[in-house]
């Protein structure tokens, strides 16, 4: 290599033997296109590019700039161990588990899975168990 390092927002440029400019997406990269980046701020690394937000079953690290996985049974989510909604794995409104406490769960006694909101709603108070909100 003809350079021994490159300031931030640069990189080694091999064939001239120069730092030339990153992405301008990109903190540090380890080519001048999007697609290289190494590092990002203020967006979110993502498969070595910059973006924001993070997609769907990932969420934004704000301590490493980078998007991380959510836990398996969230389709997204604040941080590693927060879900903010579930998934409808046949995109049909139909779950299998439903949101509840931040959590991707079977809905505990007194609470049933409400499809049209992926979350788990109280039943009536009359009711043990139920498939709504009223006293059915």
């Amino acid at each position: 290599m003809c350079v021994e390092s490159c300031a931030s927002g640069t990189y080694a440029e091999p064939s001239t033997c120069t730092c030339d400019s990153c992405d301008s997406t990109c903190n540090t990269c380890s080519c001048g296109t999007s697609d290289c980046c190494e590092s990002c701020s203020p967006d979110y690394l993502w498969r070595n590019t910059c973006i924001s937000p993070c997609p769907d079953g990932e969420y934004a690290n704000t301590v490493t700039n980078t998007c991380d996985n959510c836990m398996s049974q969230c389709a997204t989510c604040t941080n590693n161990y927060e879900c903010t909604k579930c998934p409808d794995e046949n995109g049909d409104g139909v779950y299998d588990s439903y949101l509840y406490q931040k959590d991707c769960i079977d809905c505990p006694t007194r609470y049933y899975g409400d499809d049209a909101s992926g979350t788990c709603k109280p039943c009536d108070v009359t009711c043990e168990t139920c498939t709504g909100g009223s006293d059915s």
